[in-house]
């Protein structure tokens, strides 16, 4: 697989790589929960007064122009996807105020409005804010662990002040407000780690698939690189002035190149499918070097024999044969590829050489 395909989800998914998705999706949705922000503004400015409801949008929104302007910096100002330690540490404090106006807002709606509804509604909003966190952890879990840890605090604070000052006759009612906190709460940390859990599948997913299709593009360079191997040693095995047999495991012949032709007078229609024996072998071709060819074969083993055979049109000719095993993969011979040299003229030049020596001496 191209390296550039890698190195992007290794970019992506590395902890450098999840803050600055972090901080580009924080930047991109910032009027999105902007929306939010407002509709907290007019419910309170509703339920108690018009300046209440103010302070409360504009300090929400103050955290987030602080928190969005240091993340978009941090963006313009990273080279090569690496985040410094000191971003890092200046986005968790950005983090933090931004949380803590959160909370500001959430505890204005509480106390400030003195309805219980205004609780619950305060309440609702707190949660909102602490699924978002849970959300974006995992791509920056100090950032977001710092966020959950001030919500907490706020809803622990809010609470606690209520018990305590609630006359004791109202403890029933308080009990059954804090029983529903609970399950909130409950609520909450159940769909974080549900979450984080499908995330962390999804990751591993992505993994076991990018592996497959890294296994599966190098098998197809493989396959390519082997295709053109084969494609050049056909070519130069059709083009040899020396005769090729392709035979099975069996000896029966799957291909001949022109110049078995050439030599022997069969074409491919006549050769293939039969055994070189068959249609080569004549009175005159030597038992000993049949049966050497036939135990290389049947061993599996290379083998160099010379042999006389008789041609389509009835001649005789030597040949040289040098016969090898193509193994598979549990090494157990699927073809063998015999290269045949005819040595006629050069045998009888050398049984001429031998003549005209004997005659001399």
């Amino acid at each position: 697989m191209d390296q550039s395909a890698a190195g992007q989800f290794n970019a992506r998914n590395g902890r450098d790589g999840l803050f600055l998705r972090y901080a580009r999706s924080r930047a991109r949705e910032f009027w999105t929960r902007q929306s939010m922000t407002l509709m907290g503004a007019i419910a309170v400015g509703a339920a108690a007064s018009v300046w209440l409801g103010i302070v409360a949008g504009l300090t929400a929104l103050a955290g987030e122009v602080l928190d969005c302007t240091v993340l978009v910096y941090i963006l313009r100002h990273t080279k090569d996807g690496v985040v410094s330690v000191t971003a890092r540490k200046i986005a968790l404090v950005t983090a933090i105020l931004q949380a803590i106006t959160i909370a500001i807002c959430v505890a204005i709606c509480w106390r400030g409005i003195g309805l219980a509804e205004a609780e619950f509604f305060a309440a609702a909003f707190l949660m909102s804010a602490v699924i978002n966190a849970g959300v974006v952890r995992r791509h920056f879990r100090e950032g977001a662990s710092a966020k959950l840890a001030v919500y907490v605090l706020t809803i622990c604070a809010l609470v606690s002040g209520d018990l305590a000052r609630m006359p004791a006759n109202s403890l029933a009612t308080g009990g059954f407000f804090l029983g529903t906190l609970v399950i909130m709460a409950y609520t909450s940390t159940l769909f974080i780690m549900a979450l984080e859990k499908g995330q962390a599948e999804r990751l591993r997913f992505e993994q076991a698939l990018l592996a497959e299709r890294e296994a599966l593009d190098t098998s197809r360079r493989e396959l390519a690189s082997a295709g053109q191997r084969a494609e050049r040693l056909a070519l130069v095995a059709q083009h040899a002035s020396d005769s090729v047999i392709v035979t099975d495991a069996t000896g029966r012949i799957e291909w001949v190149n022109a110049a078995f032709s050439t030599i022997t007078g069969y074409s491919f229609a006549e050769a293939y499918g039969q055994m070189p024996g068959t249609i080569l072998n004549g009175p005159e071709t030597s038992p000993e070097a049949l049966a050497a060819l036939i135990a290389a074969q049947r061993d599996g083993v290379p083998c160099r024999v010379e042999i006389q055979n008789r041609t389509k049109d009835g001649r005789l000719v030597w040949m040289e044969i040098s016969m090898s095993p193509v193994l598979g993969a549990d090494g157990v011979p699927e073809v063998f590829v015999a290269v045949e040299r005819d040595v006629t003229q050069s045998k009888a030049h050398a049984a001429a050489m031998v003549r005209a020596q004997l005659a001399a001496e």
